[in-house]
Formats: C-alpha cells, sequence, structure tokens
C-alpha cells in the first residue's frame, strides 16, 4: 500500500496546476449554487454592496461595471476567477523556484482556508487583488518585452486605495532588488504605482484605506473558530507560529519583514486578513513540512499529530463552506429594505456598520454610518443611556430612520441603553417583521 501511497502523492504533486485549480472551482461554486437554487440572495456581504455603490457613483477602478448587465449572476463568475488565481501562484511558484512538493502544501493550505474561500465568494477587493499581483508578476518575470506588460496589472491594482499600492510597491521593489536587471523598471514601476493613487486622491476617485465594512475585532476577525468572520483555522496558525520559530533558526529574513507589514496592514483593517493569511500559510507549511521530514522516536506520535492537525484543518474548511452559503443580507432584511425605499422617499437612515451599505444600495437613501466609515458614529449613538445625550446625535445628523436588526437586539441590552430608549414617545415602530424593525425618530 505504500508505494500506491507515495505513487498517488507525487502524481497529485506533478499534475497540482490541474487538480488544485479544479478543487477551487468546485468548492467556490457550492455557495452561489445552493443560494441560486433556494431562491436566496447571489450579493451578499457588506463590502459587495459597498463596491456596487462606488460604481454607480464614479469612474471605478474596481471591475464590477460588468454588474451593470450581469447584475447578481456576476457572482457565478468568482469561481473561475478563484480558480484562475490557484492556476497562476502555481505557475509562478514554480517560476520562482519554489519546490513542487512544498509549492503544493503551501498552495493546498491556503487555497483551501477561509480567506481565500470568502474572498472569492462575494465582491472583495482583495481576491481581484491577488489575481492581479499574480498576474504582474508572472509578466514581470516573464522574458523580452512581455515583462513591459506588467504595468497594467500593477496600475490597476494600485486604484484601490493608497494603501494597497503601497502593498504593491513595496512587493514590486522586493522582487527588482533580488533581480538586477529588472531594478530601474521596478522603481518605476513601484513609482508609477503609488503616484497613480495618490492622484487618484487628489481627483476624488480613490481613498487613502478604505473600509471598514464591519465591525473590526481584531481577535475575533484572526481565528475563524471562535468567530464568525473568515479568519484563519487555529491548527494553522500554531503551524504558523512553529514555522516563524523555524524561519528565526534558518535566519529567513524577508518572510518575517512581509510579515510585519501584512500585521500592521491588518491592525488597520482586518479585511487585509487575505494578504496576511498567505504569508502565514507560507510558515504553516514550512512547519508541516518540518514535522512530516523530521525522525520521531514514536512513529505512532508523529502520524496521529499530522492526522489531527489535518483534521483540524478539515473541520474549518467545513465549517466555513456551510457558513458560505448564508447570504448577507437576510429575507427579512430584503423586505425591510423594500419598505423603507416605498414610504421614505427622502430621509438618513442609522444603522449598523455590517448593514450600512447594503441599505444605502437598497434603498437609495444616504445611510449615516456610510459616510463615517471610521465607525465613530455608531458606538457614539449605541453606547448612551440618556437621551439628553441621543437626540443631539441624532438631530445633528439629521437622522430621521432607524434600522434595529436582529443581531443589534442580540448584542444590545433590552433593559437599558440604546434599544430601551426607543420606547421613548419621539421614536414610533413603523415597520417590522420577524428580525427587523424600522423605527421614525421625530426631532424637534
Amino acid at each position: 500500500m505504500a508505494p500506491n501511497h507515495k505513487g498517488l502523492i507525487s502524481h497529485f504533486v506533478r499534475y497540482n496546476y490541474v487538480y488544485l485549480p479544479l478543487l477551487v472551482f468546485f468548492l467556490l461554486s457550492i455557495p452561489p449554487i445552493m443560494n441560486l437554487f433556494q431562491e436566496k440572495p447571489l450579493i451578499r456581504g457588506g463590502e459587495s454592496y459597498y463596491h456596487l455603490l462606488q460604481s454607480r457613483e464614479r469612474i471605478y477602478a474596481f471591475p464590477l461595471l460588468l454588474e451593470g448587465w450581469l447584475g447578481e449572476e456576476i457572482v457565478l463568475l468568482l469561481p473561475l476567477l478563484g480558480a484562475l488565481s490557484a492556476w497562476l501562484f502555481l505557475k509562478l511558484g514554480l517560476r520562482f523556484g519554489l519546490a513542487p512538493g512544498f509549492l503544493t502544501l503551501f498552495a493546498a493550505l491556503f487555497f483551501f482556508s477561509p480567506p481565500f474561500l470568502y474572498a472569492f465568494s462575494l465582491l472583495s477587493f482583495y481576491g481581484y487583488y491577488f489575481l492581479l499581483l499574480l498576474l504582474g508578476f508572472l509578466l514581470l518575470s516573464s522574458p523580452g518585452k512581455y515583462r513591459y506588460l506588467a504595468v497594467v496589472p500593477f496600475l490597476w491594482a494600485s486604484l484601490y486605495d493608497v494603501a494597497q499600492a503601497l502593498a504593491a510597491a513595496v512587493l514590486i521593489g522586493l522582487y527588482c532588488y533580488k533581480n538586477p536587471p529588472l531594478r530601474k523598471f521596478g522603481w518605476f514601476l513601484g513609482l508609477l504605482a503609488v503616484a497613480s493613487a495618490l492622484a487618484g486622491v487628489l481627483l476624488g476617485q480613490v481613498q487613502i484605506l478604505a473600509g471598514p465594512f464591519q465591525e473590526q475585532e481584531v481577535l475575533g476577525d484572526l481565528v475563524s473558530d471562535i468567530g464568525l468572520a473568515p479568519g484563519l483555522s487555529l491548527f494553522l496558525l500554531l503551524l504558523a507560529i512553529l514555522g516563524i520559530i523555524l524561519s528565526w533558526t534558518k535566519k529567513l529574513v524577508l518572510p518575517n519583514i512581509l510579515l510585519g507589514i501584512a500585521l500592521v496592514m491588518y491592525v488597520l483593517r482586518t479585511e487585509s486578513l487575505f494578504l496576511m493569511a498567505l504569508i502565514l500559510t507560507s510558515f504553516a507549511a514550512l512547519a508541516w513540512q518540518h514535522l512530516a521530514q523530521r525522525q520521531w522516536q514514536l512513529p505512532t506520535l508523529k502520524q496521529f499529530t499530522l492526522l489531527l492537525l489535518a483534521l483540524g484543518l478539515l473541520f474549518s474548511l467545513l465549517s466555513r463552506l456551510e457558513r458560505q452559503a448564508e447570504p448577507g443580507p437576510t429575507a427579512a432584511d430584503l423586505e425591510a429594505s423594500n419598505w423603507i425605499r416605498v414610504n421614505f422617499p427622502t430621509g438618513i437612515i442609522f444603522s449598523p456598520l455590517e448593514k450600512a451599505y447594503f441599505l444605502q444600495y437598497a434603498t437609495g437613501l444616504p445611510v449615516q454610518e456610510y459616510y463615517h466609515q471610521q465607525g465613530n458614529l455608531t458606538p457614539a449613538i449605541l453606547s448612551q443611556e440618556y437621551v439628553k445625550d441621543l437626540f443631539p446625535l441624532l438631530e445633528n445628523n439629521n437622522i430621521t430612520i432607524i434600522y434595529v436588526s436582529a443581531p443589534m437586539r442580540e448584542k444590545l441590552p433590552s433593559d437599558q441603553g440604546f434599544l430601551f430608549l426607543l420606547k421613548n414617545e419621539r421614536f414610533k415602530l413603523v415597520h417590522s417583521n420577524e428580525e427587523a424593525e424600522v423605527w421614525v425618530f421625530h426631532g424637534n
């Protein structure tokens, strides 16, 4: 059995560029197909509606103009983009000289991680950003004049926000530093990416730092096993910690520099977990390879340890797939937003951050949190315990409609604070269903 087992692994490693993209396509196809047959919304997640809003309001470099003629069915293209990214990643890994066995392990751990699957299951910038960077480096590392075509994907990737443009410039600089013939062109690419992003800021077309699209919880968003966010498996994080320790012993400086940059970006915006997950997964793959290749005094313990890690990663994958099929806006959100659109031609809505972009898109009304992307207004309003403090906040921001979602009712106490203050006579419940409520605030 052992030779056959090794033969299957060797065959899989040899043709990883076929099997892994096909598996990625299959896994990414499950959620939209399930939602399609169950007549649930295909487009979901606050970030998806943020991008749709941006493409409505301005010339937007993010490739969502297809939404104008594809509608929600644009989501059905995401599995293809995920599979293409997987293929490009494997091709680029071989071109960069990664051993096929390590590359296959690294790719499998990353492709089947919640951050990767999440990024290609909704309209997320980081999925497109990853695809564009891979295409850019594949062209940049090509011989002859093809390398100059790298300007297009790198420039495209830099027109989202300045932070991502800087990240792209750093990666280009590090690569070209290792390849002296490309240094002049690398300087040009890096400066062009940053200059284009800054020019976009001056023209009002590019943000310095986009988001956030949900409440930011640094620890909760990092570990998928303890939160709802598409974080990393606890088992993969443990492997990554071991890999980081091993990298110190091997004096691998570059991966740790990249990890430091990604960590800073993650603290600023937890949505950038995708990039940090990529680097942490490389450390996890290093640790897994170390555990598999080293000699153990108890071979049974070695097999048990690797099996336990594999089962832990599989559990995290299955748990994420189960949650992937859940639509961002619920049926209650859709029904309530339609009621607001019909009954309120004007007004400003207050809502929790995770619902803000959807409500803005569905009702056509301004949502206050949409214009306060740092999330300062929501905590200020939700933390008030007296009407004398709450009313000025609502009046000064011209808020007339308040949307209360089911998660908000679960988080906030009903006997004090914001929900309790809604019993005041200046608030009126005008619409409700099983999971959502619409209140009207009457000013002076």
